[in-house]
């Protein structure tokens, strides 16, 4: 009988997680100007393919595809954006990373809040064989609040002079922008 108690207790899980994954059409990425119509471009550097969001007790865990995922851009910024609910108040924040061409390969990452009353550590690593970005950081940065809408985001410019001219890609797609689904902390 003790036996089968301390088999039971060894197989439970130590902690669950509520994973969300978003397919990126490959080809959706758009250029354009800020404040201006945006244009369809076959664009590979920067074209989100697939998004994995992973939320435990612990942390929060990003995973961002890419088509193609290269230094060759003057600038590319990739980022997570976030939105959850601090008691009554809704709170926006953005976990960032910003390539440059002659920049480090693997530059800092960080975490801030739109209102600027947080900013957090963020680990990531960038797989440039595998065009591949993660990101993950402590539940605690969110305010250990019970769930997450995110959306995933890339923009990458070649003019440092006038950055308002841009390549972009979204995951989710959406035409009026927006959060994906929410994601539950596990």
């Amino acid at each position: 009988m003790i036996g089968a108690v301390l088999l039971v207790g060894a197989a439970a899980p130590a902690s669950v997680a509520e994973t969300h994954t978003d397919k990126d059409p490959r080809g959706d990425v758009i250029r354009g100007f800020f404040g201006e119509d945006s244009h369809p471009t076959n664009a590979a550097n920067g074209d989100i393919v697939h998004t994995r969001l992973t939320y435990t007790e612990e942390r929060f865990v990003a995973v961002i595809r890419f088509r193609e995922l290269t230094k060759k851009a003057k600038l590319m910024w990739i980022g997570i954006g976030l939105h959850f609910r601090q008691g009554p108040d809704h709170v926006y924040g953005e976990i960032e990373v910003v390539l440059r061409h002659k920049g480090p390969r693997q530059p800092r990452a960080r975490y801030s809040e739109v209102s600027g009353d947080a900013s957090c550590s963020v680990e990531s690593h960038i797989s440039y064989v595998h065009d591949r970005i993660r990101f993950a950081m402590p539940a605690s940065c969110l305010a250990d609040t019970p769930w997450v809408h995110a959306f995933a985001a890339a923009m990458r410019t070649d003019n440092l002079d006038d950055p308002s001219y841009f390549i972009s890609d979204r995951s989710p797609d959406s035409a009026r922008g927006g959060y994906g689904p929410r994601v539950d902390r596990g």
